[in-house]
């Protein structure tokens, strides 16, 4: 007997070695790497998980380890950059003055000294934007793989912690089981932060903001408490900021739109080389629509496989119970059926309000804890759930969510240049999800494949770059400090107002100078536009610029056959039409840019209830 014993003991041991598995015996590298991440130690989860993925490349619990590794290190790299962004404004004028509890005394302004704005933003992208390249390419590995088997990760435990500064915008404990869902949601995102690393990467970011910081600081300084901040401001004895940059930031403050647009200007004329294209980093831009398209294509996965809409999914079992998952959906019917009973959550908790059990409770407490007294009011948390969360439900849900998810997957095709001729038409969206609420016109479209079909030297002599996307820009009123050209047209009741040289419209008018001396050019320009018959009326403010490229380097297209497009008594317009084309690429000359402006305030008559008629004062 004693030797039968024996015996089965040794065989129990064999079959089942973790129930007999000593106090203190070390943990294998998955209970090793999982207990790390439940603590938010990612940097240590993630070097456990990749000794793991060295022992074996084809494991799940490694490439899921590394995605949420990966992705808590990426939080934490958000909420420093945050950091640094409001501790590098507060810094900028190297003076006492840069915080709040000392701007209540009048001091002498000195001139910013510990560093300049172009200073802050290159460190900020030699920190960030650079490093975060090589956990994407980590990212996408772990997501390839985990898409490819359908695999699943059990996890108790981990703490979603976004921050703005010192405020708490997100905090949230997620639990259960990590599907290819997650994992695709997880990439999207990725794939979205990637896209706009690529595209930040791609631009000249030197931009001289001081004479801004320094002419803030000294107007709150010194003359918020007069009367009359513009004379405060013009009586100043030293020549710390040149007074039209104050002038044109109190321009500013004065709440009106083209005065506004103008006045930003000369921080173009004055910083030469922003948002031109880096010399040596522009090529990034060519990977932008790639990344974006493989966002769309996988959050439109996502919700696909998330509803049982796509089930040819590796992996993926369909009849599993959704309830342990991290992102829940539960059809109250049978698969395929969505009706309002449907009910899709997240497995999300909080340990600082651990009597919260209802999910809707918890979404609502973990979006808008630190942010609003919504934590403390009964009927701010209801309002909450009957709003926030049941709409959002009843919109996922919906045929017409379904029909977005299919927009997403053309889209995806066009910015990834699988169709090379597509046009992304945002005016598609009216009878998706806003045409009840916001009617969008269909006038403009644009062609990303325009920017993104071409090799890199190709790319840099043929495509613009955003700086020239905007309005020209010149010394409108003889300060030396220049002025975008932006115009504005406005609606009086009385005829005595004519189309006058002012930048503020009575009625529908030619706009622009009819000559301009522009540096880039050797001959004066003519930058005028006729009358577009697209007038303003009691209720609507129109607006007008001078865009150097309204093609926005080749990819912006115009729908002139459009029923919202009416046609104008207007030879540009009727020369255009006679194309016979449904969508034309504006072109950096006059006929763009009144055709740009036509579609533009279209767009605003559209939007004139969210507009109104505040846009502009007589100047």
């Amino acid at each position: 007997m004693p030797m039968k014993r024996a015996n089965l003991l040794f065989f129990l041991l064999l079959l089942f070695p973790s129930c007999f598995q000593k106090v203190g015996e070390p943990l294998t590298l998955v209970e090793k790497g999982k207990k790390y991440l439940s603590t938010s130690q990612y940097q240590e989860a993630l070097s456990v998980f990749q000794q793991l993925e060295a022992e074996n490349p084809k494991s799940c619990d490694a490439a899921y380890g590394i995605l949420l590794a990966q992705a808590g290190l990426g939080l934490n790299t958000l909420n420093s950059l945050f950091s640094v962004i409001f501790s590098a404004l507060g810094s900028l004028g190297g003076s006492d003055e840069t915080t709040l509890p000392s701007l209540f005394p009048v001091y002498p302004l000195q001139p910013l000294q510990n560093t300049s704005t172009s200073d802050t933003i290159n460190s900020i992208i030699e920190q960030f934007f650079i490093p975060f390249l090589s956990q994407f390419q980590q990212v996408e590995t772990a997501v390839q793989r985990i898409e490819q088997t359908g695999c699943t990760f059990w996890l108790d435990h981990y703490v979603v912690d976004l921050r703005l500064g010192d405020i708490i915008w997100v905090y949230m404990d997620l639990r259960g089981e990590w599907s290819v869902v997650e994992a695709k949601i997880i990439g999207a995102i990725f794939d979205l932060i990637t896209a706009v690393d690529y595209l930040v990467l791609s631009l000249d970011l030197n931009v001289n903001l001081d004479p801004i910081f320094t002419a803030l600081l000294r107007i709150f300084v010194n003359c918020t408490q007069q009367d009359d901040v513009m004379q405060c401001v013009n009586n100043f004895s030293d020549n710390t900021i040149p007074y039209p940059v104050a002038d044109k930031l109190l321009a500013i403050t004065r709440g009106d739109l083209v005065t506004t647009l103008r006045a930003l200007g000369f921080i173009f004329a004055r910083s030469p080389n922003f948002l031109a294209w880096h010399p040596s980093r522009y090529g990034y831009f060519l990977e932008v629509g790639t990344e974006f398209a493989s966002s769309l294509t996988r959050i439109a996965d996502a919700f696909n496989i998330l509803m049982n809409r796509k089930t040819d999914v590796p992996g993926y079992d369909l009849h599993d119970d959704p309830t342990d998952d991290v992102i829940v959906f539960k059809d109250s019917a049978t698969i395929g059926a969505y009706d309002p009973d449907d009910d899709i959550y997240m497995n999300a908790y909080n340990p600082l309000k651990p009597e919260l059990e209802m999910k809707e409770d918890n979404i609502c407490y973990n979006i808008f804890i630190g942010v609003s007294p919504i934590n403390d009011d009964p009927n701010a948390m209801e309002w909450c759930k009957n709003t926030f969360f049941d709409v959002f439900k009843s919109i996922i849900i919906s045929d017409a969510f379904a029909k977005l998810l299919d927009f997403m997957y053309d889209w995806a095709n066009i910015f990834s240049g699988k169709d090379q001729e597509g046009l992304i038409r945002p005016g598609e969206l009216r009878d998706v999800l806003l045409g009840s609420l916001v009617p969008i016109p269909d006038v403009f479209s644009f062609k990303p494949q325009a920017w993104f079909s071409k090799t890199p030297d190709e790319f840099l002599r043929t495509v613009s770059p955003p700086r020239e996307w905007l309005p020209f820009y010149r010394d409108m009123d003889g300060d030396e400090y220049e002025d975008f050209v932006v115009e504005g047209e406005t609606y009086s009741s009385s005829s005595t107002y004519p189309c006058s040289a002012t930048y503020i419209k009575y009625g529908d008018c030619p706009h622009f100078p009819t000559s301009f001396t522009w540096f880039k050019s050797a001959t004066p320009l003519n930058l005028q536009i006729p009358p577009d018959c697209e007038g303003p009326t009691e209720n609507v403010f129109l607006l007008y610029m001078a865009p150097q490229d309204p093609s926005l380097g080749g990819a912006l297209y115009v729908n002139l056959d459009s029923s919202e497009f009416p046609v104008c008594s207007n030879s540009i317009e009727d020369a255009v039409r006679n194309t016979g084309a449904p969508y034309v690429l504006l072109t950096p000359d006059t006929q763009g840019r009144y055709l740009f402006n036509k579609a533009l305030n279209i767009i605003f008559k559209q939007f004139s209830g969210l507009i109104s008629s505040g846009g502009a004062s007589s100047p």
